[in-house]
């Protein structure tokens, strides 16, 4: 069941990581800095949420 539960992960990773692979090239560098700055404040909700103190 365990690695079950792992196979979805490990395609959807590789998934979104090919798609943005092929849609880097359409992005300007502004929806790019939009993109990476949404993707660290997820980040950063999920490391306080498990106790960690964030680097600002």
């Amino acid at each position: 069941m365990a690695s079950n539960g792992l196979q979805p992960l490990i395609v959807d990773r590789s998934s979104t990581s090919s798609a943005s692979e092929e849609v880097s090239g359409e992005l300007t560098s502004a929806d790019y800095a939009m993109a990476c700055e949404s993707h660290r404040l997820v980040l950063v909700e999920c490391l306080q949420k498990e106790g960690y103190s964030t680097i600002p």
